[in-house]
C-alpha cells in the first residue's frame, strides 16, 4: 500500500543523496540515525553567528540545489505520513548539506525544518533564531517558489511559542499569497 511507497521513496532519496557523498540510511531513518544526524548538524551550525549564516557563501552545484529541493518534498511527505525519524532526519541533513557545500535557495527551507524540529524538541529560543534566519535566507535568495512554505512553517510551527495566537493570522494569509505566487499549490493548500 501506500507505506511501502512511501519507503520506496525514501529509499530512493536516500540512494541520490549518498551518491552526492553525504551519509544516509538504506531505509528509513531509525531512532539512532536521526539522532546521529541532529547531533552533528547542531555542532555544524554552533559554529556560526547569525551575521555569519546570513552572508553564508552561496552553492552555484545545481546537483546540491537540486538535492535539496528532492530532500524538501521528501520531508513533507514523511512528515505526512507520521515517519518522524525521516521528517527530523531529513531536515537536520538539509541543513548540514548547505552549511557543507554552500546556500541555494531551498537553504530558506532547511532552516526554517531546523527551527521547526528544535522547537518541537522544547528549544523555543533556537526554533526562534533559526526559524527568523530562515526568512532572511529567503529575502537573500528573493525565492519565490520556498517563500510560502518557509513562512507557514515558520508562523504556524514556530513564531506561535514567544507571540499571541492573533499575531499568526496575517503571516498565515501572506503565506497563501506568497506560496500561490511561487506556483507553490502544496502551500498554499495547506496554509
Amino acid at each position: 500500500g501506500s507505506e511501502k511507497k512511501t519507503d520506496e521513496v525514501l529509499k530512493t532519496v536516500y540512494d541520490v543523496v549518498s551518491q552526492l557523498g553525504f551519509r544516509t540510511p538504506k531505509q528509513k531513518a531509525g531512532f539512532r540515525c536521526m539522532a546521529r544526524q541532529t547531533i552533528q548538524t547542531k555542532k555544524a551550525v554552533k559554529r556560526f553567528s547569525d551575521e555569519e549564516l546570513l552572508t553564508y557563501r552561496v552553492c552555484d552545484d545545481r546537483a546540491i540545489e537540486g538535492c535539496l529541493k528532492l530532500l524538501s518534498r521528501t520531508a513533507a511527505i514523511a512528515c505526512s505520513v507520521g515517519s518522524v525519524n525521516d521528517m527530523v532526519f531529513i531536515s537536520m541533513l538539509m541543513c548540514y548539506i548547505s552549511l557543507a557545500k554552500g546556500f541555494t535557495k531551498y537553504s530558506a527551507i532547511s532552516f526554517v525544518a531546523f527551527g521547526l524540529v528544535l522547537t518541537k524538541m522544547g528549544d523555543d529560543k533556537a526554533g526562534r533564531r533559526f526559524g527568523r534566519l530562515a526568512l532572511e535566507i529567503s529575502d537573500r535568495f528573493q525565492a519565490k517558489e520556498c517563500d510560502g512554505e518557509t513562512v507557514f512553517i515558520y508562523y504556524a510551527f514556530i513564531h506561535h511559542t514567544s507571540k499571541p495566537m492573533q499575531e499568526l493570522l496575517d503571516p498565515l494569509i501572506e503565506s497563501i499569497q506568497l506560496a500561490k505566487a511561487g506556483g507553490d499549490i502544496e502551500n498554499s493548500h495547506h496554509a
